[in-house]
Formats: C-alpha cells, structure tokens, sequence
C-alpha cells in the first residue's frame, strides 16, 4: 500500500512538472507576422521567430488587454497576438491578455521587425 502511494505521488509531480512546460505559442507553417496597417509579410529568419515564441511562452501574462495600437500582427498556430512597438506589449486577441516585455526584449524584436 505505501508503495502505491508513493507511486500516485511520484506520477503526480512528474505530471505537475510537465503540465509547468507547456508552450503554447507554436510557429505555423507560414505567414508568421504581418504589418498591421499594410498586410505585409514581415521576413524573420527562423532563429527570429523562435526568439519571439520563446517570448511569448516564457512571459508572465496578465488577464485583459493593453491599450496601446499595435505595430504588428503576429498568428502563431491559430492566435492572434498584436505587438506595439513603443511599449513592448504582446496583445494576445484570442485568449484576452498581454505581455510586457523587457526593454532589451523590445530593442532586439524592433530590430528584427525593422521598427525604431
């Protein structure tokens, strides 16, 4: 009997442990992030978009939406997540929250996007 409880609790964590890793954001196969006001594809290499995924799945979400207009617009497998360029805010549409990044964050991801 102990050691079925100590297996059901060694499950348990490995599980609880697992369940903290999940990464939403995935990269789609295309069309990855587009100017808000124009429509136009912005090219970012692969290494690009997987350091703005990682953004997006390792930062501290808050509930509801920033106000602040969005640069670009980003639809990581099935989301629809707006950027603003001044603030470093991630609007994420589809689940009603939004991310502040780090200003270094913001520098590198305004680089890439080619925003000043």
């Amino acid at each position: 009997m102990k050691r079925i409880f100590i297996s059901i609790l060694i499950l348990l964590v490995i599980l609880g442990l697992t369940g903290c890793a999940l990464k939403i954001y995935k990269l789609p196969q295309e069309g990855f992030c587009y100017t808000t006001y124009e429509r136009e594809e912005i090219e970012l290499s692969q290494e690009e978009q997987e350091y703005i995924i990682d953004l997006l799945n390792d930062g501290k979400w808050y509930s509801g939406i920033a106000k602040c207009d969005s640069d670009v617009n980003f639809y990581p497998n099935g989301f629809k997540l707006g950027y603003c360029a001044e603030s470093g805010v991630f609007n994420d549409f589809t689940l009603k929250r939004s991310l502040s990044i780090s200003d270094d964050a913001r520098d590198i991801i305004n680089e890439y996007l080619g925003l000043k």
